[in-house]
């Protein structure tokens, strides 16, 4: 079971990512810095915009660089997504999205979460009566054209939200965002056309840290990958 951590903006882990020959790490004041691997040079970023103690900020990779997310976990539990790009030699954070949470919850909500188990499978769970791990077949695969739309508009604010919201990261090749809401379902949010898609259950008690991985990477994973 993943460890969790408080509620807080100061997270257990914090995010590397490396793009184009530099490397951006996310600073404990929530600046980035970016280090030129060629010659050891560094820069310090300012986030994009101000947070409070509800704020959750997250950096992650995905298909044009290095994007942020920030979620606003008060009552209007607002996703934005910023991506940050060189302007005449000065880093500058363009707003990819700016959207209210609110109907996705809503939708997702834990008193219906038997609708779609999903093709999620916690390899680290997988074993048999023996101990032994169980060798899943991989036969899943996400379609990328089902899904629903969710229209989310500006002022949407609900008194209570039936489960609460962590970013998993980005999708590494595509401009899509992966959620865990209600407390039960990953969705995935697509930046370009806010379609939202279910990606079923994901059986664990909360989420601490996550990342995505693409299969070259080497490490804690299957010899098949």
């Amino acid at each position: 079971t993943p460890l969790c951590r408080p509620i807080t903006r100061e997270p257990e882990h914090r995010y590397t990512v490396y793009w184009k020959g530099e490397l951006y790490v996310h600073c404990q004041n929530d600046s980035i810095m970016r280090i030129t691997l060629s010659n050891g040079e560094y820069e310090v970023i300012k986030p994009p915009t101000s947070m409070d103690e509800f704020t959750e900020f997250y950096i992650g990779k995905s298909k044009k660089g290095l994007y942020c997310a920030l979620i606003y976990k008060d009552r209007s539990y607002r996703l934005q997504v910023w991506l940050l790009s060189e302007l005449r030699g000065k880093m500058e954070w363009g707003l990819k999205i700016d959207t209210s949470l609110v109907p996705v919850v809503a939708m997702f909500s834990w008193l219906s979460h038997e609708e779609n188990s999903g093709p999620w499978i916690l390899h680290g769970g997988n074993y048999d009566g023996d101990g032994k791990k169980v060798i899943v077949e991989d036969k899943c695969e996400w379609d990328f054209n089902n899904g629903i739309l969710l229209e989310a508009r500006d002022g949407d604010e609900c008194d209570f939200v039936s489960g609460s919201i962590y970013f998993l990261g980005f999708h590494p090749y595509d401009e899509i965002a992966f959620l865990w809401v209600s407390r039960a379902r990953v969705v995935a949010y697509h930046l370009s056309s806010s379609k939202v898609q279910d990606l079923g259950m994901l059986h664990v008690q909360c989420v601490g840290d996550s990342f995505p991985y693409t299969p070259y990477w080497t490490g804690e994973l299957f010899e098949k990958h």
